[in-house]
This record gives C-alpha cells, structure tokens and sequence, in this order.
C-alpha cells in the first residue's frame, strides 16, 4: 500500500505503541485487541492480533475469553467473526 504523505507509517507506529509493553503488558492489550476486533467484525483485525497473541505466548484459553467479551460487547452480529476466531485460535494458539 503506498503511503500517503507518511499517515500509514504514522498510524503503524501508533498501533505499536499502543500495544507495547507498559502499565499493562502487551499479552493483555492483545487480548483487548482480539475482542475489539470480534466486536468491530473485522477478520483481518482478528487475524493480526492472534498471530500478535501467539508471538506473546498467549494462552488459547485467554484468547477464547476475549472472543466472548467481544461478543457481548457486539451481540449476536459478530457471531460469524467470532466462530472465524475460534477457529483461527484453535489452528495457532495451545
């Protein structure tokens, strides 16, 4: 993707900011990651944070309480996404 007048490398450096270690650990804020992505239905978003999870040594289990938080927050509409989480979960996460 080109970038425009530096915005996406901006935004990139801000996303990795924010889910940097800190006052709360970076396992934690993928976990937040994966269910602001269930609610906002975004495959691709759960995808990345997953995989971000796994690289952590996130637990399945955790990622699964995430998708469920997501889930509450969203309703009944981010039921697909989830179901693709779950999935994606099972597939790299132990």
């Amino acid at each position: 993707m080109a970038d425009v007048d530096g915005f996406f490398a901006a935004f990139s450096d801000l996303d990795s900011d924010a889910y940097a270690d800190g006052t709360l650990p970076a396992q934690t804020k993928e976990l937040i990651g994966i269910a602001l992505s269930v609610c906002s239905r975004c495959d691709e978003c759960v995808a990345h944070h997953v995989q971000s999870a796994q690289a952590l040594g996130v637990k399945a289990a955790e990622a699964h309480e995430a998708v469920k938080l997501g889930v509450v927050a969203a309703g009944s509409v981010a039921y697909p996404t989830a179901r693709n989480a779950v999935e994606l979960i099972d597939q790299l996460l132990v």
